[in-house]
């Protein structure tokens, strides 16, 4: 029998995927962009798509299969992006602000237009979302970050 595995590393890549597609001539003259699970490494350009953190995944049954094989259990749980970006100076904060916020709009339209995500899960949907800004620790700039979680139901 084989043992079903969860959906979160499937989801995270198509999510990531997506993005990318997504962004092809969406970047700001000279303003570089990566996109990537999780943190970044050394390298922090002034605009990163952080494919982050799952978070409460619950998993309960689903469907009665004798076997307790493919189908017979559900997994709900969230997933975190993260958007920063980044403004030197100290009067872009409202530029960083709307870019940050325009760059999630980007992720967030990924999961809207396949709630499915490519048929991987049953349903996915943005949640909530809060944004946070500061001036850059060594008085640089403005750094703006946004983060929504989404909400996944799979079965599995």
């Amino acid at each position: 029998m084989t043992i079903p595995v969860s959906t979160c590393p499937a989801v995270k890549e198509y999510v990531k995927d997506g993005v990318m597609d997504a962004l092809i001539g969406n970047t700001v003259q000279g303003f570089p962009l990566v996109v990537c699970y999780d943190k970044p490494g050394q390298y922090r350009p002034p605009e990163i798509i952080a494919i982050g953190k799952i978070y409460d995944r619950r998993v309960d049954g689903f469907a009665m299969v004798g076997s307790g094989g493919a189908g017979w259990l559900k997994e709900e749980y969230e997933f975190e992006v993260t958007v920063d970006v980044f403004r030197p100076g100290e009067s872009l904060v409202v530029d960083a602000y709307n870019r940050a916020w325009a760059l999630m709009s980007v992720v967030e339209n990924v999961v809207r237009i396949d709630p499915s995500l490519g048929g991987l899960v049953i349903r996915s949907r943005p949640d909530r979302s809060y944004d946070d800004s500061e001036w850059e620790r060594d008085g640089k700039g403005w750094i703006v970050s946004v983060t929504t979680r989404f909400t996944v139901l799979a079965q599995i």
